[in-house]
């Protein structure tokens, strides 16, 4: 998990999580599938 300056939340799963999904979305909170976060070390 990585936090953001702009109070993005990154988290990544090595699982299929897309039965989670849409309780997160329930929650009012944003999915974006295959999203990287700019602060993962192997990104740079």
């Amino acid at each position: 998990m990585h936090i953001g300056w702009d109070y993005y939340l990154y988290a990544g799963a090595v699982a299929d999580i897309s039965d989670v999904v849409p309780a997160v979305e329930a929650l009012g909170l944003y999915v974006e599938p295959a999203w990287s976060s700019p602060y993962h070390p192997d990104e740079e």
